[in-house]
């Protein structure tokens, strides 16, 4: 594979050309040569039949490497995950923490993870497993960048107990626990909060059917205001749009609370070129709060993930 430049700034390596010849084995020189690794855990060490179970992905770049989140903005690529399961099991959606918003060479803003961080997956088994233990396995490609951009590829294995009672595993269970307040919900699980949202008027090009931009306006507010002490603030990122095809959104507190709640909050998102036919509810954006001078999520607080709606749908208004 030739090297090809990242957005005229980063270049990309496959891994075997960062690998040293003539130094030992095949393995010794992957695992040297190799910026990030790859761990699947679990929470469980022996599982029911039928009864559903936590793994999680633990994707760890090498310290000053960063990787990259779902929708990762100006370029990246996240994690992709093949599973390879027994028969009878399936994996649910694939969960992603809250990332963080990092700057590149070039001033190209990308969304992902400085250290570590973990994938999460609810794997549900079938209701007999004849089999007194299993073996579960995933291919997890990913891409790591620092001063160059490196796509790898690891493949990982868990082997699992089948027992009468869940047996939990120390590990894997605090490792997830642990992570537990870094993924993100939709507004229904978080009761305290109002979030309504509307389309600003979107321009229609001259191809039929194609969006040529257009403003999503999510405004939001706690039912109940914050009390005295150092105030909440939000970050917002934009997912599940082609690279290139949004704004950064602009998040401001409108400081308009009454009857007791709390601030209203509001993010415009500038959209265009969409395509033909684009499928609004497509969209998404990640709310994430946080207190005063604290780094992230705080545990009493959960990120929000709100889907898009059709044109036309939707209005924020005033208090009521």
């Amino acid at each position: 594979m030739t090297p090809r430049m990242l957005h005229g700034s980063l270049l990309i390596l496959p891994l075997f050309l960062m690998m040293p010849v003539g130094l030992g084995g095949q393995d010794d020189l992957l695992e040297e040569a190799d910026p990030c690794r790859v761990q699947l855990l679990a929470e469980v060490e022996a599982f029911v039949p039928g009864k559903a179970f936590w793994v999680g992905l633990r994707v760890e770049p090498d310290p000053g490497w960063h990787g990259y989140w779902h929708s990762p903005r100006d370029g990246g690529d996240g994690p992709i995950v093949a599973w390879k399961l027994p028969t009878g099991f399936t994996a649910g959606k694939l969960e992603w923490p809250v990332p963080e918003r990092l700057v590149e060479p070039g001033d190209l803003v990308v969304y992902g993870y400085r250290g570590a961080f973990l994938l999460r997956a609810r794997i549900t088994p079938p209701a007999e497993v004849a089999a007194k233990s299993v073996r579960l396995e995933a291919t997890v490609e990913w891409q790591v960048c620092e001063k160059i951009c490196i796509y790898g590829k690891s493949e990982v294995s868990l082997e699992l107990a089948v027992a009468e009672e869940t047996n939990s595993s120390m590990l894997g269970k605090g490792i997830l626990d642990h992570w537990q307040i870094q993924y993100p919900v939709p507004p229904s699980k978080e009761p305290s909060l109002v979030v309504e949202q509307k389309w600003g008027p979107l321009k229609p090009s001259e191809v039929g059917g194609r969006i040529e931009g257009g403003t999503w306006i999510v405004r939001w507010w706690r039912k109940v205001a914050e009390a005295r002490g150092p105030q909440e603030s939000w970050k917002v990122f934009a997912h599940d749009l082609p690279t290139g095809h949004s704004r950064e959104a602009v998040v401001r507190n409108l400081r308009s609370s009454r009857n007791g709640q709390g601030s209203t909050w509001e993010a415009r998102i500038e959209v265009e070129d969409l395509g033909v036919n684009f499928d609004l509810t497509q969209l998404g954006c990640l709310l994430v709060p946080s207190i005063g001078k604290a780094k992230g999520i705080v545990p009493a607080k959960k990120a929000i993930t709100v889907r898009g709606i059709p044109s036309g749908r939707g209005k924020p208004k005033g208090r009521r």
